[in-house]
């Protein structure tokens, strides 16, 4: 028995619609679990590497003096040095207060990087000062 076009528009439009939901509902609950997991991921693994005695560097490429756009570029330039050096790394955001006034708090993407020599961790903070 083949399906009348009102059938056939009806199963288009519920099809349709079960997918919106999908994308407006079900789908930012999944993004938002699997952020959470890495979150919780990530701060286990640096939580194991402060608890050894296993050197680390923490390296951020952001400066108050450049702008937001110009910040993300020189941020992945900097996973790329990192990467490049042969190194892995774990993305962070480091909070800390300016030292200069008015001494607002500030936040900053940066990379935990396991095994990190004192002379990469110099290095690479010279390279992105």
């Amino acid at each position: 028995m083949q399906k009348s076009r009102e059938e056939i528009e009806q199963s288009r439009i519920t099809r349709k619609l079960l997918q919106l939901k999908y994308q407006e509902e079900i789908l930012p609950l999944m993004v938002a679990e699997i952020d959470k997991r890495i979150e919780e991921s990530s701060l286990s693994r640096i939580y194991q590497h402060l608890q050894s005695s296993d050197p680390f560097c923490v390296v951020s490429a952001y400066r108050y003096n450049y702008t937001k756009q110009k910040n993300k570029i020189r941020h992945k330039k900097l996973e790329s040095a990192v990467r490049k050096a042969g190194y892995g790394y774990i993305p962070m955001l480091a909070f800390f207060k300016e030292d200069t006034p008015p001494y607002k708090e500030s936040k900053e993407e940066s990379l935990f990087i396991p095994d990190c020599t004192e002379n990469v961790g110099l290095k690479l903070g010279k390279e992105f000062d």
